[in-house]
């Protein structure tokens, strides 16, 4: 029985043997092809190869379209700004520049494999930047509109005006005021290549009202009279630091006789930072406001003047208003000292050019015609040929 099973066991292991020598070519085969596929798993594992073509240029939103792949390996991507990659970048770059990438996977023992190193550019998309508004308020910052990518969003906060005071102008986006954002508030303003283009806009109307201040006083020999006002309701446009439009304002009103009166601006006028008037591309309200003479005031200046009077003295009024003046208002001044009991009237205004001289010299008669007590009329400024004693 022992000799049986130690003969079974020698006979399959010569049987084996035999097979082994009948098919040693193939066997040799199968283990040299197993030895090669081994060494060719371990040597190839991680080769880097394109797998769509490459692209060197793109325009700013342009998606990056290359791809590679790898042998038995994943695939990953390294973006520099130089050739040799001591610097890597975050993320794939989005803004102009020109940048490089390569592909990495990893070999059989662990060890990262690179494929080749390329360069691409990034450059600004080119758009058109427009105006929205067919009309707009005047001093009204207008909206801009571009063809952006994604989300990004624009923004302009300065305009260049054709003619500021025209009603119907040119209005084109400030190439240095406009502003890109993305979806997460970064600027990305140098991603685009911008191209203002100028838009034929109306210019309405803006609307301010203009309260003019009350003045109250005592006749002191000067007629009464005030300049005071505010802007109670809007604004005046303003272009950028410490340029703004200016209101000017002119008023001729004046009082001497005890009482009220309105006092209105007969002239009002805005005018631009640069000297251009835009009066028109204003609406604007004007709320009067009052001179008043106290009527107490005067009648204790004309009690005084009869004291003087009564103590052998004579009183000489005198108004120094200093400008010109014309010639019925003079005689308005006069006569009002007149009748407030002075015994002399004197009067001092201004003449910047002979015509304002002439109407001087016209003042001279009516003072002369209409006046009962001895007057003294002077006139100085730039022309000055009066100065009469009457």
């Amino acid at each position: 029985m022992l000799y049986e099973n130690y003969y079974r066991k020698i006979t399959a292991i010569a049987r084996i043997f035999h097979t082994i020598r009948r098919f040693r070519a193939l066997i040799l085969l199968v283990v040299s092809a197993a030895c090669v596929c081994s060494t060719g798993y371990v040597t190839t594992q991680g080769y880097v190869y394109d797998k769509t073509e490459f692209i060197s240029t793109y325009e700013y939103g342009d998606p990056f379209a290359y791809e590679a792949n790898a042998v038995f390996s994943d695939v990953r991507y390294e973006f520099s700004t130089d050739g040799g990659f001591s610097q890597l970048l975050e993320d794939c770059p989005r803004m102009p520049g020109t940048y490089y990438v390569r592909a990495v996977s990893e070999s059989f023992f662990g060890n990262p494999r690179y494929g080749e190193a390329r360069s691409f550019t990034i450059v600004p998309k080119a758009v058109d930047v427009l105006v929205e508004q067919n009309e707009i308020v005047y001093g009204d910052t207008p909206t801009v509109k571009a063809v952006l990518v994604g989300s990004d969003r624009i923004e302009c906060e300065s305009f260049l005006y054709g003619d500021v005071s025209a009603k119907v102008t040119q209005v084109t986006a400030n190439k240095d005021g406009i502003r890109v954002t993305d979806s997460n508030g970064n600027d990305v303003t140098r991603g685009y290549a911008l191209n203002p283009v100028p838009k034929e806009v109306s210019i309405l109307q803006r609307e301010i009202t203009v309260t003019v201040s009350d003045k109250s006083g005592v006749y002191d020999g000067l007629p009464l009279s005030f300049d005071g006002y505010e802007i109670s309701a809007g604004t005046l446009v303003t272009w950028g630091w410490n340029r703004a439009d200016q209101l000017v304002a002119t008023f001729d009103a004046s009082r001497i006789e005890a009482g009220t009166e309105a006092n209105l601006p007969t002239n009002l006028r805005v005018l631009h930072p640069d000297g251009k008037e835009v009066t028109d591309h204003y609406l604007i309200h004007v709320v009067e406001g009052e001179l008043t003479v106290d009527v107490e005031a005067v009648k204790k200046q004309m009690e005084l003047i009869d004291a003087i009077h009564q103590n052998g003295a004579e009183v000489l009024m005198s108004s120094h208003v200093l400008k010109y003046t014309p010639a019925e208002r003079v005689l308005e001044i006069a006569l009002e000292h007149q009748r407030r009991g002075a015994d002399i009237a004197k009067i001092v205004t201004g003449a910047k050019t002979m015509e304002e001289q002439l109407e001087n010299l016209r003042i001279l008669h009516l003072l002369k015609e209409n006046l009962s007590i001895p007057f003294l009329f002077l006139a100085g400024g730039e022309s000055y040929i009066s100065r009469r004693l009457g």
